[in-house]
């Protein structure tokens, strides 16, 4: 017989059961909840890891590319596993468990694609990156002063300024004029700038300040670094944003202009014409250029007062010393362009210096193993990379931007950044 009490003991524990069973489906989907928040916020972890890996897939085939154009832009593109596909060289590889997928585009200035692609795990679909540059070719000339190691500002009211012989916006009949004067002189050092008392000193440079890590610029009561603006309106001081400390950059050695023996001795008292000259020693005399020569000096140059260089009009001179020392007094240039005249010094020349008050020489200089001094006011209207330069009195250094894309190149450059 069932009793009253008995029925309801069962109704109590048939509630107890649903409760269980309910309680139980509840702590159950919340824990799958919470196993599937963990498991997307790892997939997600994941795939954000690959996609930002990807990036740096995406450059290396940039740099390949870069290294690829400096290298073989003269020659043949289509060398070292590129392919010419349509009107783009093209070359795949692998970097660890990702690729990239690079082109170059077949006319200047090049563009380069890159697609970076990575796998993801599981067999899913990889992720892939695609990023986009445009190049320039520079040459190792890119401003006032490149320089290995330092440049001493020994002077009073040194100069460094730019103007641009192809344009007559920056100049007048392709001369420097100090009233269209540009802020392209800049001055760039691996260590920084030395002087025995202060940094930069009184001297203007009339564009950027680069140096390494190392080196804190300063300046004196007088100095000033900076734009045309700044420089006008005759502020002192470094102008905010043109001083960095990231300079680094590399300087290619000189090679000699051809093989040794087979240039041609110069005639005494002829000048020099559309040949290929070679000096066994000592260069000096009163040379007057009136063709486009090249010079291959082995010894060192040593003009003295009564020593001379000239180069007529329309005229063109590369000097390539691989002697220890190179001293210039008189140089006339009747070409307004400095690239009418550039001295290239090979490893083993260390010492390169320009005399007399006020001379004025139109070229360029580049050096890398050289100690440049500009002596009394001297003027250049060109640009120096060397191992270091000293500039005494009132040297000027006046850059000119037609030497941009005179060789050799220090590489192509990345001019824009895109992420597509």
């Amino acid at each position: 017989m069932i009793t009253l009490t008995d029925r309801s003991r069962s109704a109590r524990s048939g509630s107890i059961l649903v409760v269980a069973i309910c309680t139980t489906a509840i702590i159950g989907a919340a824990l799958l909840s919470y196993i599937q928040l963990s498991s997307n916020q790892h997939r997600m972890a994941v795939r954000s890891q690959v996609w930002n890996a990807c990036i740096p897939i995406a450059e290396a085939g940039i740099e390949e590319a870069l290294t690829h154009c400096t290298r073989n832009f003269l020659t043949n593109l289509a060398t070292s596993g590129w392919e010419l596909q349509g009107n783009h060289y093209v070359k795949e590889n692998k970097v660890g468990t990702g690729e990239y997928r690079v082109t170059i585009s077949q006319t200047k200035p090049f563009e380069i694609n890159s697609v970076g692609t990575l796998p993801l795990s599981g067999g899913r679909q990889g992720i892939s990156r695609k990023v986009r540059v445009t190049t320039e070719n520079r040459g190792v000339f890119s401003g006032a002063m490149v320089l290995k190691s330092f440049v001493d500002l020994n002077g009073n009211t040194i100069l460094t300024d730019s103007y641009d012989s192809r344009d007559d916006k920056k100049s007048t009949d392709q001369r420097y004029d100090r009233k269209k004067a540009g802020d392209k002189g800049d001055i760039a050092c691996t260590t920084g700038i030395r002087n025995s008392t202060v940094k930069v000193g009184n001297a203007n440079i009339w564009g950027k300040l680069f140096t390494g890590a190392t080196a804190i610029p300063t300046c004196g009561a007088n100095g000033a670094v900076g734009s045309v603006a700044w420089q006008r309106a005759e502020n002192k001081g470094i102008e905010p944003g043109w001083a960095r400390s990231d300079f680094n950059v590399s300087f290619p050695d000189v090679t000699p202009p051809f093989a040794d023996g087979s240039g041609f001795a110069p005639d005494p008292g002829e000048p020099l014409r559309n040949m290929k000259y070679e000096i066994n020693g000592d260069w000096s005399g009163k040379i007057r250029v009136t063709g486009n020569a090249i010079v291959y000096v082995h010894g060192d140059i040593k003009f003295g007062s009564t020593d001379s260089l000239e180069i007529a009009s329309g005229a063109s001179l590369k000097v390539y010393c691989a002697g220890a020392s190179a001293v210039f007094t008189s140089i006339v240039n009747s070409n307004v362009v400095a690239t009418n005249l550039v001295f290239y010094g090979l490893p083993s020349n260390t010492s390169v210096e320009f005399k007399g008050s006020g001379s004025k020489v139109t070229g360029g200089i580049y050096a890398p193993a050289a100690n440049i001094v500009l002596n009394g006011g001297a003027e250049l209207f060109g640009a120096i990379v060397a191992n270091s330069c000293t500039m005494n009195g009132n040297a000027e250094v006046h850059y000119d931007e037609a030497l941009k894309f005179e060789l050799p190149i220090a590489g192509f450059m990345v001019t824009r950044w895109d992420e597509l």
